[in-house]
């Protein structure tokens, strides 16, 4: 499969994650092409912050190769010295890397998946449902339902958090709903759209993706400018996934992010474990 890291090398770990970047970035600067790449790095980030090694993370994304930003915050050779790119972009590989993430992830451990890129609605279903665009040959889109299937496989999971940023992305929240310890948060209703940070509201002027920008800064509690936010809503020094949820809904500007959360645990689910 062409791995950029030994994938079983950490077998049994605590923690995994998969992240999905479902478009290519072409050039730095460019508003709907650059926050492919530019968010990516920034999950990375966020997850190497919260604990996870670089044996965790697994990237699909592209021809598989890191895109070579000539911005230090989006160089993957500057910030970490290494490629994290693990797969290229096919619908395979997408299916592979979870039953590699099953692999490595020991029975009980925190699985976090993001899923950037295009979304739509099912323009043949008489009821709202979800559809996620792969880059592959002239693209194809994946029904919520096919992404559940591929979740399902991870079993060794003990909860499970999901961020996908894509337009009509609210069904999938649906498509979760019968998955206990599991919450999803989506960028947009089933039927809205999602749209990038205007370039003059992110805090370093270069496209981002509104979803992605502000999950990633609540998580974080800051910005990518390094900037504090107050996304810890209870003061006690750690951002759960339902302040997560509350601080998007408060910031966001252009389209309804929703969040799913049937087992009711995401005041006490954290990026880098699951609750009790």
């Amino acid at each position: 499969m062409g791995l950029n890291h030994d994938a079983k090398a950490k077998a049994g770990s605590p923690l995994c994650a998969i992240l999905i970047a479902a478009n290519k970035t072409r050039v730095d600067d460019l508003f709907l092409d650059s926050d492919y790449w530019y968010d990516l790095v920034v999950q990375y980030r966020l997850l190497q912050e919260a604990g996870f090694a670089r044996d965790d993370i697994f990237v699909v994304y592209g021809d598989g190769s890191d895109f070579p930003s000539i911005h230090r915050d989006y160089s993957t050779s500057q910030l970490f010295n290494h490629k994290i790119t693990t797969l290229s972009l096919t619908k395979q590989h997408v299916e592979d890397i979870f039953d590699l993430a099953n692999q490595h992830l020991q029975k009980g451990g925190f699985l976090y998946v993001w899923w950037f890129g295009h979304g739509r609605q099912d323009p043949f279903s008489p009821s709202c449902k979800s559809e996620l665009y792969i880059e592959e040959g002239n693209g194809l889109y994946i029904p919520s339902a096919t992404l559940r299937g591929w979740v399902d496989k991870v079993d060794r999971a003990g909860c499970v958090t999901l961020a996908v940023g894509t337009c009509n992305s609210g069904q999938v929240g649906d498509a979760f709903a019968s998955k206990q310890r599991t919450i999803v948060l989506t960028a947009a209703a089933c039927d809205e759209q999602a749209f990038d940070e205007p370039a003059n509201l992110s805090c370093n002027h270069l496209p981002a993706s509104e979803f992605n920008y502000l999950q990633s800064e609540a998580l974080r509690q800051m910005n990518i400018c390094g900037q504090q936010v107050a996304s810890d809503l209870n003061g006690d020094h750690e951002v759960s996934l339902q302040e997560t949820g509350a601080y998007l809904t408060g910031k966001w500007s252009q389209s309804k992010p929703l969040i799913f959360d049937p087992s009711a645990l995401a005041d006490k689910t954290f990026l880098n474990r699951c609750p009790p």
